[in-house]
């Protein structure tokens, strides 16, 4: 868990734009909901390899390890109404283990609170349960959790059937399967970490977050998570989650921004079906209905910790009235 903590994928900031999350009804061909996401940007203050300051920010010494930002997330309302509200999500996590995640979010009006007391106000509702479909925060790349919140049990090694080197970006959701799912893709065969990871009860009231229990496959040569099993309180599968990755130099032959000099790896998209309901989502990364262009800045140097604060993102919402 510590080498995918600080694993080579993403080490320093990520810039990941014109991202969507689409959710599907069971025997619904179309997504019942869409959402453009603007950005979801990722700023780190430890384990830094490659963008100055190297191997720690200054700012590490306020307590903040990390700093995620995700939106803005349109919504769309039906006519007459003009305007189009939106939503977005500013989260701090903090190297104290007694600290839980600061998260600020809203639409028109802001507040914050504190994670450790889920069951208190819209926090719980970002970071432990749904929202825009099935997704929920600590899926976030296959597993964004605080370790401090969960038991981890190493059960073995296997091999699974992975996407790697995805052929399609942007990622396209199946007709096949009424768009549930992404294909056709190339799967391999890939050798796996399998972790058990068992949420504690946390917070005043001993509250534990809806997922109970995780099963984590991950991949034991990049170290990022292929794919997730995740239970519910009474030990029944719940959901199941797919990530959908490419390994390249750049996101398409002609892009010009973001070229390294080295293949990284990209996330085309990500599904969470729920397997007692039949609902699905997918985070697309980015969204199949805009044109090719270069969305993925990986340590690049784009995102700072000046630029993810929510006084930001308040003024940042403005130009999309």
């Amino acid at each position: 868990m510590w080498n995918f903590q600080f694993g080579p994928s993403l080490t320093d900031d990520l810039d990941s734009r014109d991202d969507a999350i689409a959710s599907y009804a069971p025997g619904r061909s179309t997504p019942w909901s869409f959402y453009p996401v603007g950005q979801l940007a990722v700023y780190r203050n430890i384990g830094r390899a490659e963008v100055a300051p190297i191997t720690e920010d200054n700012d590490y010494y306020s307590g903040i390890t990390q700093r995620l930002a995700l939106g803005p997330i349109i919504v769309p309302i039906e006519p007459p109404f003009w305007q189009v509200p939106w939503n977005y999500m500013v989260r701090y996590r903090y190297a104290d283990p007694k600290r839980g995640d600061l998260v600020w979010s809203g639409e028109s009006t802001w507040g914050f609170w504190d994670n450790e007391h889920p069951g208190m106000g819209p926090t719980s509702y970002l970071v432990g349960t749904s929202f825009f479909g099935n997704l929920d925060m600590d899926s976030l790349f296959g597993f964004s959790g605080r370790f401090a919140d969960y038991d981890f049990k190493y059960l073995g090694e296997k091999q699974v059937l992975a996407v790697v080197h995805a052929s399609t970006l942007p990622a396209r959701s199946c007709a096949s399967d009424g768009g549930r799912t992404i294909c056709p893709e190339n799967w391999e065969l890939r050798h796996v970490h399998v972790i058990e990871a068992d949420a504690r009860r946390q917070g005043m009231f001993g509250d534990v977050p809806p997922i109970a229990k995780r099963i984590l496959y991950i991949d034991s040569q990049g170290w990022f998570i292929t794919a997730s099993d995740q239970f519910d309180h009474a030990g029944n599968l719940w959901k199941t989650l797919a990530i959908f990755n490419t390994v390249r130099d750049r996101e398409y032959p002609d892009s010009k921004a973001a070229v390294y000099n080295f293949p990284r790896l990209f996330q085309t998209a990500m599904v969470d079906e729920d397997v007692q309901s039949g609902y699905s989502t997918i985070l697309f990364t980015p969204t199949p209905d805009r044109p090719p262009h270069d969305t993925w800045f990986i340590n690049q140097g784009v995102i700072s910790p000046r630029w993810i604060v929510p006084n930001r993102y308040t003024t940042y919402r403005q130009y999309f009235y």
